[in-house]
């Protein structure tokens, strides 16, 4: 490993990263958000069957980064980028990422890492206090919800259903509740645990795919009357489709009534705990056995970045605790800030994800995150207000967070369900190919519409409202060029 480690090598290499970051980040729409290439076209370009036997220097790797990874790729840091629930890294959460990868300690045990080991213990403890959770609530860095959902839902198991964690599961009659819009990661973990699918219970929602709370108590009943065994329940705090939330407060009522964990999946939803409509839609998470919020959405940490919280963290060591005295010694236990984080979960190799968020928090301060959050509400509710004055314009719902999703309507509105459906796939695909943009289409109880996600930073009403008249424009041409056939 002596190649590429001198002084000289680093500085040089260091600088031709400084050009890269500066060009990505100083002026963001300079370039396309994205240089459209048909799939077989890049397939054919990058596809390499095999490794390269021979090495062709970091010079000429980074080149070829440069041309072939990068100008190939979707720019996140851009005012056109709407496309999921996470928009660009900010510049020093990357520093935290790169920092951390530099260092290389696995957080599993304090000894490989002491100090990252209490600063994770800290930032998790900071993040439930951002959310709103009790005093003592903590938990664990994990790379991605999808995971902290599927431990959260292990939690509620081995606590629920006596023995499962020795035993297996031999409760065939046990299920888990969920709205028909919660994330698919909920029912992977149902799938994982060994469940089987047919164990998820969905609960009827609204038009912004909100669990409805009376649905919510007839199912737990319906569940018990079939000799079922409710253990858990999900409540979506942000949901995927439409940014809506379930009424957590009401689910966690009847959760204690019937001896149910309720997990909190806040992953995107979190964020708006920083602004003012926080006890409007948040109110109640305080009472949630647990709780995912990934920090890679509105905090804009690199992906993958998630916490998983507790308002006791230490059901997490009473379920995952591992028997391992090659890693982990009784003669160097310690509690507290200090305890081995390889105890709260079954990662053994566990990355310093926690990094990026504490040098963001220590560069920025919470309440800039605050005041960030704040604006894209009031992004949103411009944004929302322009819509409705377009006539050619149809919201989806009222939107309770920045997921904003409409379609096009053609100005004599002469064109059938499946028309209008096609026409909104067609409209997305010609600007997504333009690089001008990039935002999503979703499926709304048999209805297809624009999905655009509002949570970055870089995107204003400067950008949109060109935008809205791109997609006012594409629609018309498209429109007639239908009619024409």
């Amino acid at each position: 490993m002596k190649d590429f480690h001198t002084e000289p090598e680093i500085r040089a290499y260091t600088r031709r990263l400084d050009d890269l970051l500066i060009d990505y980040y100083v002026d963001p729409a300079r370039d396309p958000l994205l240089n459209y290439t048909s799939k077989p076209e890049l397939a054919q370009a990058l596809n390499e069957p095999d490794p390269p036997r021979e090495g062709i220097g970091l010079d000429q790797a980074l080149q070829l980064f440069e041309t072939d990874i990068l100008a190939n790729s979707v720019k996140t840091w851009h005012p056109g980028f709407m496309n999921q629930m996470s928009a660009g890294a900010s510049f020093p959460a990357v520093m935290g990422a790169a920092l951390a990868a530099m260092m290389n300690g696995t957080l599993s045990t304090f000894e490989a890492s002491p100090a990252a080991t209490i600063i994770e213990h800290n930032v998790a403890r900071w993040m439930a206090e951002l959310l709103g959770m009790k005093p003592g609530s903590g938990g664990i860095f994990l790379p991605g919800s999808s995971l902290g959902n599927f431990l959260a839902l292990v939690v509620a198991r081995n606590n629920q259903l006596a023995d499962s964690a020795r035993h297996g599961m031999h409760h065939q009659d046990a299920v888990v509740l969920c709205s028909d819009a919660a994330h698919y990661s909920v029912a992977n973990a149902v799938n994982l645990m060994g469940l089987g699918r047919e164990s998820m219970v969905t609960v009827a929602t609204n038009e912004a795919n909100e669990i409805l709370i009376e649905d919510f108590a007839a199912k737990i009943e319906r569940c018990l009357a079939q000799g079922k065994r409710p253990f858990a329940a999900v409540a979506t705090l942000g949901l995927t489709v439409t940014g809506g939330f379930d009424p957590i407060a009401e689910m966690a009522e009847l959760c204690s009534r019937y001896d149910m964990h309720l997990h909190a999946d806040a992953a995107f939803g979190g964020g708006m705990a920083l602004t003012d409509r926080r006890d409007r839609f948040m109110q109640g998470i305080e009472a949630a056995d647990t709780v995912t919020w990934d920090a890679h959405k509105w905090l804009h940490a690199p992906l993958t970045c998630t916490v998983l919280l507790s308002p006791n963290p230490h059901v997490f060591k009473q379920t995952f605790n591992p028997d391992a005295p090659y890693l982990f010694h009784d003669f160097d236990e310690q509690t507290g800030v200090t305890e081995d984080l390889g105890h709260f979960t079954p990662l053994c190799g566990k990355q310093f994800h926690a990094l990026p968020v504490w040098l963001m928090l220590k560069a920025y301060g919470s309440d800039w995150f605050r005041h960030q959050a704040q604006t894209r509400l009031t992004f949103l509710d411009d944004l929302t207000a322009a819509i409705k004055n377009q006539p050619h314009f149809e919201l989806a719902y009222e939107p309770r967070s920045p997921v904003l999703c409409f379609r096009y309507l053609p100005r004599d509105g002469h064109a059938d369900a499946a028309t209008l459906n096609q026409l909104q796939v067609t409209i997305r695909e010609k600007i997504r190919a333009s690089g001008k943009a990039l935002f999503n289409v979703t499926d709304i109880k048999g209805t297809t519409y624009f999905r655009l996600i509002l949570i970055n930073p870089l995107m204003t009403m400067a950008e949109a409202q060109p935008l809205l008249h791109t997609i006012a424009s594409v629609g018309a041409s498209e429109t007639a060029a239908l009619r024409a056939n």
